[in-house]
């Protein structure tokens, strides 16, 4: 009977490591930095903790929550960008993937673009006057943000990308479009971020985090650079980006 007890927790011991093993993924990536130097970083995916780790050194690091799944293996875009394309967790009816892209300077990663690059809703029902509508079904709305690549002229940096919007909706067809546009944005030197334009934020904002912390909120009076794509506008804060996805409500990446 110990014996056979024995050989169980063994199996189960051998068990629990092979599915932690397979939870986490590491991948190595050289890259030079904006001034030229060379560096090596890790990129670790755990499933479990739902969250990409982007590392240089023990010290040096940026955490992505919400992960899911990989889209695609990292990449480097003009040995010195670092774009990395995830599932993110979603709601019901709602699929949604992030990319991010980083590069280093002074010895620090800088995440220099971060948006929702896929954004899918179906929805099953649809409310009018707070009465189920019966019968109208395919309610859906698709965005995605191609990243094509990168562009350099005298150490100027364009990104470049495709996007498109799509909209079905047999509640109200008037709503249907499919719209399809190119995205050039340019890299803003002084920030080290890309950016296509400034915006300002005033008064109080209420401040979500995709890492689940805690609600805050906080009053703006600046103006700072974005993106501007067709979905959503994103702020670049205090070395973070924020998806600006309600009246006075910014959500944190």
């Amino acid at each position: 009977m110990k014996l056979m007890k024995g050989i169980l927790l063994i199996l189960f011991v051998l068990l629990i490591t092979g599915a932690s093993s397979q939870s986490t993924r590491e991948i190595n990536v050289k890259i030079l930095s904006l001034e030229n130097v060379p560096y090596e970083a890790k990129i670790t995916t755990d499933l479990i903790n739902e969250k990409v780790v982007i590392q240089l050194d023990s010290f040096k690091s940026i955490v992505f929550y919400g992960f899911r799944d990989l889209v695609e293996s990292p990449r480097i875009m003009g040995d010195k960008f670092l774009i990395i394309s995830y599932k993110m967790k979603g709601g019901s009816g709602l699929s949604q993937i992030r990319s991010s892209i980083l590069c280093i300077t002074g010895n620090d990663l800088i995440p220099v673009f971060d948006v929702l690059s896929s954004l899918k809703m179906e929805l099953e029902e649809v409310y009018d006057n707070d009465v189920v509508v019966q019968g109208l079904y395919d309610e859906k709305k698709s965005y995605g943000l191609k990243v094509l690549g990168l562009t350099s002229e005298n150490g100027n940096y364009t990104l470049l990308g495709e996007e498109r919007y799509e909209a079905v909706s047999k509640y109200n067809p008037t709503l249907n479009c499919d719209i399809q546009n190119t995205v050039e944005i340019d890299f803003n030197d002084y920030f080290k971020v890309f950016s296509n334009g400034s915006k300002p934020l005033n008064g109080d904002y209420i401040i979500g985090q995709i890492s689940g912390d805690a609600i805050t909120k906080y009053f703006f009076g600046e103006e700072y650079p974005v993106v501007q794509l067709k979905n959503y506008t994103y702020f670049f804060i205090e070395g973070n980006w924020y998806i600006k996805d309600g009246l006075k409500h910014l959500t944190k990446f």
